[in-house]
């Protein structure tokens, strides 16, 4: 079986907060300016809303909140900031950079988290190779779907709000979440794949595995040859992407074959694969049933019957 992973596609970002500050953006460089940080000493809660331009920020991300907790008073201070695209009507009002006014002066506890409009997806079906080719089908799940992933920082941290004018905060933002595209089909170049699209069946199932333990056995599919279908070479599909496709889930695959008169097994592969955080997987299973699986050279040995010599006469 062949597995093709391609784990390039690492999701992270890093925003800067300017507190009270402004940007200039000229072509594809922020120039930022430092301001001033306005004192504030009451202890409601301040929150509020605004637009910040996207610029390089994944468009599966929908919004942002940034939190300031004061440590030596009772006060905190909130904003969310709607991501705003180039093509929005509102786009040249949006600020280009994320600001948070009225943090208390001293020391404060900074952290962020997001939102996604991503649907959550987990999806095993069917593809028909007369339709497109698993390679179409992942470039078109890839084009109409965006991961679900939501990020946060792993933990506050502790910044010293002056007076004076303050350097921007940046902020790690990372997630737990990975997205698996996966597709099962039997070699079509097998030099044998006529044989055994007649007198062979083979499934594909897969099994998923988070990170609590629970275990989804998602059931088997007929893939390759299908006698009774007008399709006659299919493969299955896997696209999973939901708050179970973290980090450290696993996901399982099996592919057997069987005689179709005996009911016999005569071939079966299975891998196993751990994710990884912040990974987006394209995977592409194909399994090559082996000529000794199917076929053995046999010694025969010819055994004579007797060949009589009988005389008739008179």
């Amino acid at each position: 079986m062949k597995n093709i992973k391609n784990l390039l596609l690492v999701f992270a970002v890093i925003i800067t907060i300017l507190l009270s500050s402004c940007a200039n953006e000229n072509g594809n460089e922020i120039i930022e300016e430092t301001g001033s940080i306005r004192a504030v000493f009451t202890s409601s809660q301040v929150s509020g809303r605004s637009n910040v331009k996207r610029g390089d920020i994944y468009a599966w991300i929908k919004d942002v909140t940034i939190l300031a907790e004061s440590v030596n008073t009772n006060y905190s201070v909130s904003e969310s900031y709607d991501l705003i695209n180039q093509d929005d009507s509102s786009y040249d009002e949006a600020e280009d950079l994320f600001k948070l006014n009225d943090v208390a002066l001293g020391q404060n506890y900074v952290s962020a988290s997001t939102t996604t409009d991503s649907h959550t997806i987990l999806d095993y079906n069917i593809g028909f190779k007369s339709s497109w080719s698993t390679q179409d089908w992942m470039d078109r799940m890839m084009e109409d779907y965006n991961p679900y992933a939501i990020y946060s920082t792993d933990s506050p941290i502790l910044v010293n709000v002056t007076s004076e004018d303050s350097s921007p905060i940046a902020l790690q933002m990372n997630t737990d979440n990975s997205r698996v595209l996966a597709t099962v089909s039997m070699a079509s170049n097998n030099v044998n794949a006529q044989y055994l699209e007649d007198n062979f069946t083979s499934t594909a199932s897969i099994k998923l595995e988070t990170i609590t333990g629970v275990i989804r056995n998602l059931g088997e599919v007929t893939i390759g040859n299908d006698q009774n279908n007008m399709y006659q070479d299919k493969f299955a599909t896997l696209y999973w992407s939901n708050q179970e496709s973290v980090g450290g889930a696993k996901f399982t695959v099996t592919v057997t074959v069987v005689n179709n008169i005996t009911g016999n097994q005569v071939a079966q592969d299975s891998s196993t694969y751990t994710l990884e955080s912040s990974t987006n997987y394209r995977c592409d299973f194909v399994m090559d049933v082996d000529q000794g699986e199917l076929f053995r050279d046999a010694q025969i040995d010819l055994i004579w019957q007797n060949w009589n010599e009988v005389e008739l006469g008179n």
